[in-house]
């Protein structure tokens, strides 16, 4: 047997450890572009794809075309994994919801190992399944491509709105990859989803449904004050995880770990009421002279700069830093809140669009060149008592390697600007 790896970064890297673990013969194959023109000479009995690799790559289109069976590198680590598998997915809150489960779940006595996008590939527990009870696992719309068989016992789906339609083209093909693992599901695994958003799923499934809800009484929801689920209460001003969209996360994870223990209240409460927000997610950084800056570097897509310009203090206003490289979608869905933003610096390749959709006479977007220079400028714009927000909507790759790259850098600038303030 020999097998293609496609991609040598985190997913192709531990792939290859497996394949050197088992001997088994394989190539590697990297740093080739798209669109190249591809021949190959020896026959390959399985490929395996990184997340990086789009469908329409032409490597891809060419063992698929010699009748290679092609596979994610999701795909291939869950049909060697027998522990149960909680998956997360959505647009936004994947991350936050992932750690809570995890936390919810070992403050109980449950060892888990957060895998998938945001954590180690799943193949690297495949020879070792024993150091964990359970994978919580956030999947995304890119491992879910070269999918047919993945089956967790519990799958979250948060929400779903526009997002990667630079590499799914339409809303349809991103949405059908985020719900299609529901199609492998029976009777005994269940789907957690919101009952307040427009529904997803629309088609016949076998798995047992649970619902929260910001609006109605169901399985887990929210009166406004407090979360509930079953005989389980805390009151949302007690949590430092601030906003509607964490009041989510929080009741799916609930929902979630619910599966496999019956929650201790105290211990519950104890961790619920000191869980911070993660790392570039909504993180305060600093104040210079009045003015505050937040780092959302997390947020990608116009849907978290909604999130985070809703969770933010309304005393003052926002200068928004929007940038980076564009995914698709319209930046014309954040125009029901403009009345709370002051400016709108657009930074990095995507600034001319930004400008387009967004500038009118009663907001000024400026466009600034990089990173850098979007903070200074949105540092000149802000008055005492506004919040300097980076949550750019788009991703980092015209200037980092990724969101965290990108906000590590903001609270590097934040620094420099505050040294020089000081002088």
């Amino acid at each position: 047997m020999r097998i293609a790896v496609l991609g040598k970064k985190r997913t192709g890297s531990a792939v290859a450890d497996y394949l050197n673990r088992h001997d088994i013969s394989y190539d590697l194959f990297d740093n080739i572009a798209p669109d190249k023109k591809i021949s190959l000479s020896r026959h390959y009995d399985k490929a395996i794809v990184s997340p990086g690799w789009p469908k329409d790559h032409n490597l891809i289109k060419f063992l698929e075309k010699e009748g290679t069976p092609v596979f994610s590198g999701l795909e291939f680590a869950s049909r060697l994994i027998k522990k149960p598998i909680i998956a997360v997915t959505g647009t936004n809150g994947k991350t936050t919801c992932c750690n809570l489960i995890s936390s919810i779940l070992n403050a109980h006595g449950i060892k888990t190992a957060m895998v998938g996008n945001m954590g180690v590939p799943l193949i690297s527990y495949a020879d070792d399944q024993d150091r964990c009870d359970l994978f919580v696992c956030e999947v995304s719309s890119f491992q879910m491509e070269f999918t047919d068989t993945f089956k967790p016992f519990v799958y979250v789906l948060l929400n779903i709105t526009e997002d990667h339609l630079d590499r799914h083209k339409t809303f349809q093909e991103y949405k059908f990859l985020k719900i299609k693992a529901i199609r492998n599901q029976d009777k005994d695994d269940f789907v957690i989803t919101s009952l307040d958003k427009e529904k997803a799923i629309d088609f016949d499934f076998a798995s047992q449904m649970l619902y929260f809800s910001l609006k109605k009484k169901t399985d887990a929801y929210s009166s406004g004050s407090k979360i509930s689920m079953g005989n389980f209460e805390i009151s949302i001003d007690e949590l430092k995880l601030k906003g509607t969209h964490n009041v989510e996360n929080i009741m799916a994870a609930l929902l979630a770990s619910s599966r496999f223990i019956e929650l201790n209240r105290k211990k519950t409460e104890v961790l619920l009421k000191n869980f911070t927000t993660l790392e570039h997610r909504l993180k305060y950084i600093d104040s210079v002279d009045g003015v505050d800056f937040v780092d959302d570097s997390k947020a990608t897509n116009v849907a978290a700069i909604k999130s985070a310009i809703n969770s933010l203090n309304k005393n003052g206003k926002i200068v928004l830093l929007l940038g980076g490289r564009y995914k698709g979608g319209s930046f014309s869905e954040i125009k029901d809140i403009l009345y709370r933003i002051r400016a709108i610096v657009a930074f990095g390749e995507s600034r001319g669009i930004i400008r387009s959709q967004l500038h009118s006479d009663n907001l000024y977007v400026v466009p600034a060149f990089n990173l850098k220079g979007a903070i200074y400028g949105g540092f000149n714009f802000a008055a005492k008592g506004d919040t300097v927000l980076l949550s750019p909507g788009c991703s980092s790759f015209d200037e980092f390697e990724s969101y965290k790259a990108r906000g590590i850098k903001f609270k590097k600038i934040v620094s420099e600007i505050k040294r020089d303030y000081s002088y």
